[in-house]
């Protein structure tokens, strides 16, 4: 696959003196192809559950049909499990997710790690040849916000429209809302050959102005294959 994009274009470059508009620290590789993915959702409502359920210490006892799903209710604590492979929880008490901490407040690496073992338990027990990321744990009025996302070959996978993988909510020492996008990769044998130097460098002017990053990008929005590209950020 080849083209070029600003936030959603496309760039292949091999020297960054090609180009003024280039960020003077951006590193480059000598490849110029890498591999293509298959992508599939492991998850959907009406499938065999329990071992998600298990995985988030949920009953699955009490469960009702949603529009577009299943819901699994305990106490005031909900799941949603969606027929697109997202699942998404709610506590309506702080509890069942506690962050473990070595002092009175938990720390951020130990949210974040908190955060990671509920997804590597989940998104990343099922992505294939992917692997899981922190992309980024920010303070909100709401909690502390941890995203994670696929990486494919060391590269970052764009999911759907926000880009994250699981995104987590911590508030209080627990964990209290989370979104999981299932997704699995598994590698085609197959290679996208990515625009060369020459031809980029020539476009580029007429898409930024402004110095960018280049950052080699699998895009997955829900197609059946997955491919590299170059992304000016």
């Amino acid at each position: 696959m080849t083209g070029t994009e600003e936030n959603g274009a496309l760039f292949a470059f091999e020297n960054p003196s090609l180009s003024p508009l280039l960020d003077p620290y951006t590193l480059f590789t000598e490849s110029v192809s890498q591999a293509v993915y298959a992508a599939s959702t492991p998850v959907s409502s009406g499938s065999d559950l329990s071992w998600l359920l298990d995985a988030l210490s949920f009953n699955g006892q009490n469960h009702t049909s949603i529009t577009g799903g299943e819901a699994y209710l305990e106490g005031d604590d909900r799941l949603e499990v969606r027929s697109g492979g997202t699942v998404l929880f709610r506590a309506g008490q702080p509890g069942r997710y506690p962050v473990a901490r070595t002092g009175a407040q938990p720390t951020l690496a130990e949210m974040v790690e908190a955060a990671r073992e509920l997804a590597e338990a989940t998104i990343g027990a099922n992505c294939g040849q992917a692997r899981l990321h922190l992309i980024s744990a920010r303070e909100t009025q709401e909690g502390w916000l941890i995203q994670f996302g696929y990486q494919l070959d060391g590269s970052s996978v764009w999911l759907y429209e926000d880009g994250w993988a699981a995104q987590f909510l911590v508030r209080d020492g627990f964990v209290t809302q989370f979104t999981l996008q299932f997704r699995t990769y598994t590698d085609t044998g197959e290679q996208a050959v990515l625009l060369p130097a020459d031809r980029a460098a020539a476009i580029l002017p007429t898409l930024t102005r402004q110095p960018r990053e280049l950052v080699l990008q699998y895009r997955d929005q829900g197609e059946s294959l997955v491919e590299p590209i170059w992304v000016a950020q």
